[in-house]
Formats: C-alpha cells, sequence, structure tokens
C-alpha cells in the first residue's frame, strides 16, 4: 500500500482531520508525488541515454555495413 494511503487511513481510524491537519497532510502528499516525479524523470533520462547509445551503436554499423557491401551494377545487363 503506498505510504499516502496507509497516512490516511491511520487519520480516518482517528477520525475526522482538524483544520490545522489538512494542510500538513496535503503537503507530505505533495512532497511525496515530488519525489516519485523525481525518480520518474530519473529513470526517464537514463532511458534517453541510453536510447542515444543504441541509435549511435546501430548508426556506427549501418555505415560500416555501407562500405563493406559490393555495389550492384549500374544496369541489369551486368548481371548474366
Amino acid at each position: 500500500m503506498p505510504k499516502s494511503e496507509v497516512v490516511r487511513a491511520a487519520r480516518l481510524k482517528q477520525g475526522r482531520l482538524k483544520p490545522g491537519e489538512l494542510p500538513d497532510a496535503v503537503e507530505g502528499q505533495i512532497a511525496e508525488i515530488c519525489r516519485d516525479l523525481a525518480v520518474q524523470a530519473k529513470r526517464m533520462r537514463q532511458l534517453q541515454d541510453q536510447a542515444d547509445e543504441l541509435y549511435a551503436v546501430i548508426r556506427e554499423w549501418a555505415s560500416q555495413s555501407e562500405t563493406t557491401s559490393d555495389p550492384e551494377p549500374a544496369n541489369r545487363e551486368g548481371r548474366r
């Protein structure tokens, strides 16, 4: 169960939130969301870096295969 649900369940057991507790509860949830977003942003940067590395490897492989392959004849007469 996510931390926010645990906090919410514990406060519901105690009764209704007092007016001063509501901003604290909201602030805690916002802080948790910010932490989660930071983790997700870091993961997206890692995935972008991996994609960039893969793209570079594929580009290098493609350029090597173009230089090592035999060029095709300019017309069909060379294939007979």
